[in-house]
């Protein structure tokens, strides 16, 4: 049999993008579920950041003792309650965006406009959970701690970033490759037009 060539079948082309959205939604359930969880830390840490600060300026204010380390342990907490809730904010759409401006493009503009956006933003996070993931790296093996009357460890909180960007970027690589099938099914719907 020499010569014989395969053909793709409608068939065929219909399951391999079947698969694909299979594939997709896996993984997007995936980092819909791990954005769920940062962002319940998230809730979390914030509870907890208030009852600290509430308990420290009442004891300030009332007996004239504050609460040793609150100030520095609040310092650390706000890294994770910007860097566990960044991805959630990409899956619902919340981060800043000119819509008075891109709403008044034509749609297939804007999935393009998408798409570049989606591309520099993952290639931004990327080099930022790389940098970040070396900087905790070496403020783990350096035993790196805050400067104050109580010494607490700073690699825990540098954890925080590499980890929320990490989940962003998977998010985003999710959105990107959602962007793409649609511009493949207006591509293909254009075609057989």
């Amino acid at each position: 049999m020499t010569g014989a060539t395969t053909t793709s079948t409608p068939a065929d082309d219909n399951q391999s993008v079947y698969d694909m959205n299979n594939i997709l939604n896996y993984f997007d359930k995936i980092i819909s579920f791990l954005e769920k969880v940062f962002i319940f830390i998230s809730i979390c840490i914030l509870n907890i950041v208030m009852f600290l600060i509430t308990i420290d300026v009442t004891l300030r204010y009332i007996i004239n003792k504050p609460l040793v380390g609150v100030y520095e342990a609040v310092e650390l907490s706000m890294i994770g309650l910007v860097f566990f809730g960044v991805a959630y904010l990409q899956s619902s759409n919340e981060h800043v965006n000119i819509s008075i401006f891109v709403e008044q493009l034509n749609p297939s503009i804007r999935i393009y406009l998408s798409i570049f956006g989606k591309l520099i933003g993952l290639f931004a996070m990327t080099i930022i959970a790389i940098s970040s993931s070396k900087a905790t790296l070496v403020a783990f093996s350096n035993s790196e701690v805050t400067m104050g009357i109580v010494n607490i460890p700073i690699w825990p909180a540098k954890a925080i970033i590499p980890l929320g960007i990490g989940v962003l970027v998977f998010r985003i690589i999710i959105d990107l490759l959602k962007d793409l099938r649609i511009l493949s099914v207006k591509t293909t719907s254009l075609e057989n037009f």
